[in-house]
């Protein structure tokens, strides 16, 4: 399993190369088209970009950076065949139905005669994002789709052979713990019941819900002192205000 992990990083940072080289990919494939003849052609398979290469490019830049998209392709339908010829994948084939659909997704995207213009990744990816007008997205979005999908598809496979191998580790770290119990003479922790842990089942049996009594707002203790003697030197300061002057 670790070594396959480790040609996924490899394929990765390949791939990482060949992205940064995205728009000298897309005008190699429209000069490929011209010159043969297939201006408008959209570029559909591996195959079609293979005859292209063999009749109707010249450049060696051009040359170059379709041999090696061509040969990513190449390398990862390999990486594929090690993966199904894996003893950990061929036990895990017959009862793991996600991992059978993923390798058949794998296996499809790879054959150079399989149609990808359809092909569209999605986010966080966005190399079709970076294509520089509709056109291109229309004639080229599928072939630099391509690898991107087949890199999401791979991670598919890895998680799908690790599921079970952690299902069955958690398994054994369980049956290792219930006989560390068993040999140190502890109880073991007790089973649910009906489908609940019996300590949530303890006191479930109908909750009595007691009334809150609304009690009366309790008046101040200095209600009757300072408030009272407040409101006594208003009346003293309204008589002394309406009293008339003194005249001798």
């Amino acid at each position: 399993m670790d070594d396959l992990e480790r040609q996924l990083k490899r394929f990765q940072q390949r791939y990482k190369v060949f992205s940064q080289q995205q728009q000298t990919f897309t005008q190699a494939l429209d000069r490929a088209r011209t010159d043969a003849f297939q201006k408008t052609a959209v570029v559909r398979s591996i195959n079609q970009i293979l005859g292209w290469l063999e009749h109707a490019v010249h450049s060696a830049t051009d040359r170059r950076i379709l041999m090696l998209f061509v040969d990513l392709c190449r390398d990862l339908d390999r990486f594929r065949q090690q993966v199904e010829s894996h003893n950990m994948v061929r036990e895990q084939l017959g009862k793991n139905q996600g991992l059978k659909n993923s390798l058949a997704k794998w296996r499809t995207l790879c054959n150079i005669h399989n149609d990808c213009a359809n092909v569209r990744v999605t986010f966080p990816h966005g190399e079709v994002n970076h294509l520089s007008c509709d056109e291109a997205r229309n004639y080229f979005g599928g072939v630099v789709s391509l690898i991107p999908v087949i890199l999401d598809t791979i991670n598919e496979v890895m998680e799908n052979l690790a599921s079970p191998r952690l299902s069955s580790t958690q398994k054994s770290n369980t049956s290792q713990r219930l006989s560390s119990r068993q040999h140190s003479g502890r109880p073991a922790p007790p089973g649910p019941v009906n489908g609940m842990d019996e300590r949530h089942t303890r006191f479930a049996p109908e909750v009595q819900q007691i009334p809150i009594e609304s009690k009366a707002p309790q008046q101040s203790q200095y209600y009757g002192t300072e408030v009272e003697d407040l409101l006594k030197d208003m009346e003293q300061m309204k008589w002394a205000a309406s009293r008339k002057p003194w005249k001798p």
